[in-house]
């Protein structure tokens, strides 16, 4: 079977130091643009595969740069939306400085996504089902709930439909803590984890739940 990859996300403009300089000492940045869910639909696009990819981005040069990158890699982009200022008020893109290791130096990341516009948006108007239609793989990340409450509600509205049309759904873990945000968002919360593990059938919570209760 000829599977077809949706990855719901955030997209944010990566800024980082060339020559593997500090970011402290920098005087210019090289920009990108990257995301966890964003990047594995570049890696599945650049290996032949068929693989689209739903954000939300602000409708300015930034967000319509981001869209056009994803585009050049032949990344289905369709189902982006571009949001207005009243949609999502402070109409930014999320952006971290990556700062490259070297050596024994490791690599060091700083966010700043707070109040973008895939995090102020409000999904409750997106039609999940036809989002999803005519594909057989979901992706996403462990990030994604954290960011909002609405984004809560998508990722879980995402996954009951995907279930509910038998897709298979795939999850990084990865959890980025302080670097990105407090836990006060995710709240805590057992029931989000034991709901998120029914619906995938698999142990998530098992495996996040002892680093959110530190």
């Amino acid at each position: 079977m000829k599977h077809k990859f949706i990855t719901i996300g955030e997209i944010m403009l990566r800024l980082t130091p060339p020559d593997y300089e500090k970011i402290r000492t920098a005087t210019t940045f090289e920009a990108r643009y990257g995301g966890s869910e964003a990047n594995v639909a570049l890696s599945l696009a650049n290996l032949g595969i068929d693989a689209s990819f739903f954000t939300v981005v602000p409708d300015n040069s930034l967000g319509k740069s981001a869209v056009r990158m994803m585009r050049s890699n032949d990344v289905n982009c369709d189902s982006i939306v571009y949001s207005t200022e009243e949609e999502t008020p402070t109409h930014r893109l999320g952006t971290y400085y990556l700062e490259t290791g070297y050596g024994i130096r490791p690599s060091k990341v700083v966010y700043d996504r707070k109040h973008s516009a895939f995090s102020e948006y409000d999904f409750s108007k997106t039609d999940v089902k036809k989002l999803l239609e005519g594909y057989t793989w979901l992706h996403l990340s462990g990030i994604t709930p954290a960011l909002g409450k609405s984004c809560r509600e998508l990722i879980l509205t995402c996954l009951k439909t995907a279930k509910e049309m038998g897709m298979r759904a795939s999850r990084s873990l990865r959890l980025a803590g302080e670097k990105v945000f407090s836990f006060m968002e995710l709240g805590r919360s057992q029931r989000f984890l034991y709901t998120l593990s029914a619906i995938c059938g698999c142990s998530f919570w098992n495996r996040t739940l002892s680093y959110l209760e530190k």
